[in-house]
C-alpha cells in the first residue's frame, strides 16, 4: 500500500519540478503556482496525493466528507485557533495558499488512502467550486443526479451561476461493484 502512495506522491513531486523549471526560465512566470489533487485506485483502496486547496470529497450513504485538508492560510489559522470556521466568509485572506506546485524546487505533498465501497462517490475539485457552492448544495447535487459526468456538470453549472470568478474544475468518480 505504501508503494501506491509513494508512486502518487512521486508523480506530484515530478509535476512540481517541471513547473518550477519552466517558470525559472521565463520571468513572466515568476511566482507561477498551482494546486493539485489526485487519486489512484488499487483493489478496494483509493490513494490520494495533493498540494494546495483543491479537495477530495467522498459521498457515502448520502453523507459528504472532505478527505483532504486545505493548505491555506485560513485553514492554518483555524487549526491554531486564531480563526473560527464561522468567521471564514469575512476573512480577507481566505484564498491565500501556503503550499502550491511550482513555487519552489521541492514541495511537501500530503497523501493518504481510504477504503472505497460500491456506491461511494468521490469528487475532486478546485476551490472555484468550494468557494461558492456549500457542502450542503454539493451533497444535494450528488444525491439527486445519477451518473458521474452529469453530476460534475451540474456542480460546475451551480458554481458558474453563483458568479464563478475562479476556474471551476470538477471530477466525479462513482464506485461500482
Amino acid at each position: 500500500s505504501s508503494f501506491h502512495q509513494y508512486r502518487l506522491r512521486s508523480a506530484v513531486e515530478f509535476s512540481n519540478r517541471e513547473i518550477y523549471a519552466h517558470a525559472s526560465k521565463d520571468p513572466r512566470f515568476n511566482d507561477m503556482g498551482t494546486t493539485i489533487v489526485s487519486i489512484s485506485f488499487a483493489g478496494s483502496r483509493v490513494y490520494c496525493a495533493y498540494v494546495g486547496d483543491s479537495r477530495v470529497y467522498r459521498l457515502r450513504d448520502n453523507t459528504l466528507a472532505q478527505l483532504t485538508e486545505d493548505h491555506s492560510l485560513a485553514n492554518e489559522f483555524i487549526r491554531l485557533g486564531v480563526l473560527k470556521p464561522e468567521d471564514l466568509p469575512s476573512f480577507p485572506y481566505k484564498n491565500v495558499i501556503v503550499r502550491a506546485l511550482g513555487l519552489q524546487e521541492e514541495v511537501e505533498v500530503d497523501s493518504f488512502y481510504r477504503t472505497a465501497k460500491p456506491g461511494d462517490r468521490f469528487v475532486l475539485c478546485s476551490d472555484g467550486l468550494t468557494d461558492l457552492v456549500s457542502d450542503e448544495e454539493i451533497t444535494e447535487i450528488l444525491t439527486d443526479i445519477p451518473g458521474a459526468k452529469p453530476a460534475a456538470e451540474a456542480l460546475v453549472a451551480d458554481a458558474l451561476e453563483l458568479g464563478g470568478v475562479d476556474n471551476v474544475t470538477v471530477m466525479v468518480v462513482d464506485i461500482h461493484e
